[in-house]
């Protein structure tokens, strides 16, 4: 585990043992001297750099490099990893099973088959859809609601430099300021980023931002790929604020069957009361699950309890269709 708080307190990274949740507290690390974390960032830079055979930028001097492969492993010691990832985990067997079963026990705790446990508002997130999955966590943007936490920066970073692709954020949606687009910019630099905005009066974006208005009512999301000219492209992030939008956006994704995220940092909010609220939300898990993604990330949003902001990673569709089966998906709509 590692954690890095820069001094102008825009960036934090957490690294998560793959298969636990355990996560350190920050304070714990407040006695680390510079130089023992530089000794260490070095340190990691070159065994990453002679396992993984990778090559970075000139000048790109990261505070953590972290491979999701283990020592000396080959891609025939993680084909079980890579194939039910779509090729993003390389890990053991033994590792794997571990993280793939934690999912499957927790799975009663996620109501996918549409019985969650009903309490008021509050402890309705409190006891339904909790993180399940771990991975590298950097925490991206300022504080408090401008800032996200992203997964496996490291992962997609080596991506970019080994497909010579630049990797994509879409941000859809507006929040008041361009801060983490901001900070996603300096931390993937590897990355374009594109703004996907619903409302016109949203600002103009920074330079290396690019631009493009949208109606979720209107043009299917995919539509808007193939014009970018990213069509057959996966989108690496994909960061949602809809402020309750977001239900007819995946509507119309789960209906096209069209989900080329590998992550997805969603916001989601109460549209109506807590009953119908209840159900939206079910769904949309259910149906997130059934595409083969798993919760990375549960963060309350203080300022309104009916609203909270979750990490999704897919990995290979249909692996969970035991816990979404098929009569349960027919059933499902948001």
């Amino acid at each position: 585990r590692a954690t890095v708080v820069h001094s102008e307190g825009r960036r934090l990274v957490r690294a998560v043992a793959p298969g636990s949740v355990d996560v350190e507290r920050m304070d714990q690390h407040k006695k680390t001297s510079p130089l023992s974390l530089y000794a260490a960032g070095v340190g990691l830079f070159i065994v990453g750099a002679l396992l993984g055979n990778m090559t970075f930028p000139s000048g790109a001097v990261r505070d953590i490099v972290a491979l999701s492969a283990g020592p000396g492993w080959t891609a025939s010691e993680c084909s079980r990893s890579l194939e039910e990832s779509d090729g993003f985990y390389c890990e053991s067997e033994d590792q794997w099973t571990k993280r793939i079963e934690v999912v499957r026990k927790r799975s009663p705790d996620q109501c996918p088959k549409l019985v969650c446990q009903r309490w008021d508002s509050v402890q309705f997130y409190w006891r339904n859809f909790e993180q399940e999955w771990s991975c590298f966590e950097e925490r991206i943007g300022d504080y408090g609601a401008m800032g996200k936490w992203v997964c496996d920066t490291n992962l997609i970073r080596r991506k970019a430099l080994k497909t010579k692709q630049p990797c994509l954020l879409y941000s859809v949606g507006f929040n008041e300021s361009y801060s983490f687009e901001s900070a996603f910019h300096e931390s993937l630099p590897e990355c374009d980023i594109f703004a996907i905005h619903t409302d016109n009066k949203a600002p103009a974006p920074p330079s290396y931002v690019k631009h493009k208005s949208w109606n979720v009512a209107g043009k299917p999301l995919q539509s808007i790929m193939n014009d970018l000219g990213h069509e057959g492209r996966e989108i690496d992030v994909l960061k949602v604020e809809l402020y309750g939008g977001e239900y007819e956006l995946f509507s119309k994704l789960f209906r096209d069957k069209f989900m080329p995220f590998r992550q997805i940092l969603l916001k989601v909010h109460a549209v109506s009361e807590i009953g119908s609220h209840y159900t939206e939300l079910r769904n949309l898990f259910a149906q997130l699950r059934r595409f083969g993604f798993v919760i990375a990330h549960k963060e309350l949003y203080y300022a309104n309890v009916l609203t909270h902001q979750y990490v999704m990673m897919r990995l290979a569709p249909n692996l969970f269709t035991e816990i979404v089966p098929d009569e349960v998906l027919g059933s499902l709509t948001l």
